[in-house]
Order: structure tokens, then sequence, then C-alpha cells
């Protein structure tokens, strides 16, 4: 934990020094040893190279590490860097891990199928012997910012925690779960210098049934074609439709796009309890036949009185 905490700091340090180029976003990736820094308005692309140690993400906006021993995404975080839509004014880890579950098996013979970097975008897939593991990322200060899809035989278990400051609580205004710091929001008159909007998110999952949720922890079964991503800024609490069950070319688009009025920032911010939502197996089962979340939760409630005498508690809103 150490060295991944002081190698966030570096790539803080070396974030820095994009200033210069680009504010709407200036990714470099360094993998292998070597670093793939693409001119402004081009990108640099590689293909079938060996998945070993640590790959580092460094833009202006969010900079992360990939450990390739687990293919699991660590210290994703917000750089503070001046924009009118940042969150943060400092270095703030938003997931300290974001992690799909793979077996030994799932694991072995990993590769680095392709890669991509341009000025604000940033995709990479994994191939190993029982699927791939496609990561696509945007350095940006806010929206759709994130997203991991596994391709393996069968659902896939994802784990976000996140960051030291944050926590997930139900949303107020929407009865949805978002995530935060409980720090309101600073405009540029009040503060020409620390100003920011306040910090919330969402995860944001497809053909994903959500198996675990606490104030620091999230797990979906993610089923294959599925992703589980993050959206940041006030487009984490527009009253949109949900996800649809797309698994084909079906990945940033489905945003909504702020074409949905967002709600007020919330006041009252109480983290969440331990919450059990049903186990995994069950969550394979909705996904089996195809269910959408809210069905999902009808027949989880369906359940629930089939093994119970008295009616099953209200569960909170996704």
């Amino acid at each position: 934990m150490f060295f991944r905490c002081t190698q966030f700091l570096v790539l803080i340090i070396l974030a820095g020094s994009a200033f210069c180029k680009a504010k709407n976003g200036d990714y470099k990736v360094i993998i292998g040893g070597t670093t793939y820094d693409p001119t402004n308005g081009e990108s640099l692309k590689g293909k079938n190279l060996p998945a070993t140690g640590l790959i580092s993400v460094i833009g202006i906006h969010t900079t992360w590490t990939i450990d390739t021993a687990t293919l699991g995404v660590y210290n994703y975080s917000l750089t503070g860097f001046p924009d009118a839509n940042r969150l943060v004014t400092a270095p703030t880890v938003l997931f300290t891990s974001k992690v799909a579950t793979l077996s030994g098996a799932q694991l072995a013979w990993k590769k680095i199928d392709h890669f991509e970097v341009k000025d604000s975008d940033f995709k990479i897939v994994f191939e190993t012997s029982g699927g791939k593991l496609k990561i696509q990322s945007k350095d940006g200060p806010k929206g759709g910012i994130f997203q991991m899809e596994a391709e393996f035989l069968n659902p896939v278990e994802f784990t976000n925690l996140l960051g030291p400051s944050l926590f997930y609580f139900v949303n107020e205004f929407t009865g949805n779960i978002n995530f935060g710091a409980g720090i309101d929001a600073v405009t540029k008159s009040q503060d020409p210098v620390n100003y920011h909007n306040m910090l919330l998110g969402k995860d944001s999952p497809q053909v994903a049934t959500k198996v675990y949720q606490d104030g620091k922890m999230s797990k979906w079964s993610v089923a294959s074609g599925g992703r589980l991503g993050c959206v940041i800024g006030e487009d984490a609490t527009e009253l949109g439709a949900v996800a649809s069950n797309c698994t084909s070319k079906c990945q940033f688009q489905n945003r909504i796009r702020g074409s949905v009025p967002p709600s007020p920032d919330p006041v009252s911010l109480t983290p969440l309890r331990s919450e059990l939502r049903r186990s995994t197996a069950f969550a394979h089962r909705c996904q089996a036949k195809s269910l959408s979340q809210k069905a999902c939760r009808i027949e989880d409630k369906i359940e629930d009185d089939k093994t119970t005498k008295t009616p099953s508690k209200e569960k909170s809103k996704e």
C-alpha cells in the first residue's frame, strides 16, 4: 500500500506539467517502462504487449494505476486542476480500488491485447486464457469518466472501495444511492481560488446486479458484455432512465449527457450502513432471466415473502 500511495503523489506532480498543453484532457500512460504521451489531437496505439508490473495513467483531471497482477484499478483520483466544473481543489482519491474478482485460471496467460491513448481518452483491453477485461477512462472533471467491462464465460463480481474521505449515502432528493464527501460547493465569487462544485458521484452499472452495499463499498455481479462505470458531478443526480441491458456498442454513449435537469445538491448526507442485497447466486439468476434492476428487486421481495411469514423490510432504492 505504501508504494501505491507514494506513486500517487508522484503522479500528481507529473500531471501538473500538463497545464500548458491542454485544459480538456491530456493523458499520458506508462506501460512497461515506456511513456506514451501523444501530441495534441493525436493518438498512440499498441497491441500484443506483456501485462506485467504497474501501468500508470496520468492526466490533468484524473490519475490512477492498474496492477496487472489483479487487473485491478487503484487510487483512481481527481487532481483538483483549475476548471469551472471541478469537484475538488486538491488531489482526492475517489476509489481506493476498483477490482474484478478473477480466479487464477481466469488471470492466466494475460497480456495487453491492445490499447489507445488520446488527449482525453484512454482504453486498454487485457486478454487472458479465460476472457477479456476492458478499461476505459476520460480525463475530465465531471460526467461519465470511467468504466470496466468483463467478457468471461460467467458473470464477474466487481468491488468498488471508495477513497478515505468519501462515503455512499441515499440522496434525499432522488432516493438513489450516490457517493460524496459531504462538502458544500463554493462559487467562484465566494472564493476565486478554491471554488468547486459539490463532489457527487454514482456507480453506473449496465447488465449488472448489486449484491452488496455499505457506506464504503459496493459489489456488483456483472454479466459478460456488461459493465460497471462511474459518473461524477451533476450528471450523477439526474432523474433519468436506468441503464439498459445493452451488451454491444453501448458503453459511453448510453449516458444521459445532461438531457435531464439535475436535482439540487443534497444537504443531509449520512453514510449507509451495511446492506446485504442478495447472494451472488441470486444475482446470476436475475441476469440469466435478463431481468432489469427493478424486476430483480421485485423477484427479491417475492423470494423474501416465500421464506418468511412476516412482510419483508423495505429496501433502500438503488
